[in-house]
């Protein structure tokens, strides 16, 4: 898993650059149905808990993979049996860092 501050994407001069990114998190964390905006933030934000319930404790982080990560998950059966929601996104550097110029 890559780090908020390794996740890299270049803006050429004019053109707005995107990159497919898998954002993954438990199903106790949020529902499937939030926008893009609201997984990226609080993938931002994470570790957090429950936005579902309130009496959750538990603190739940969104991961963010490429999709050669995610693939490599699945195919070494390390995610089979968890309980994650999988949303792939297109995102832009404004998208992922909007305080950045």
């Amino acid at each position: 898993m890559k780090s908020k501050e390794q996740i890299k994407i270049p803006d050429h001069t004019g053109k707005r650059e995107t990159r497919l990114l898998a954002f993954v998190w438990n199903c106790g964390f949020f529902s499937r149905d939030v926008s893009d905006e609201k997984i990226i933030e609080m993938w931002r934000k994470s570790p957090a808990r429950s936005l579902d319930d309130p009496e959750d404790e538990t603190f739940y982080d969104v991961e963010c993979l490429t999709p050669d990560e995610l693939a490599g998950r699945i195919n070494d059966e390390s995610f089979a049996h968890t309980e994650d929601y999988v949303r792939f996104i297109n995102v832009s550097p404004d998208l992922l860092y909007p305080d950045r110029k």
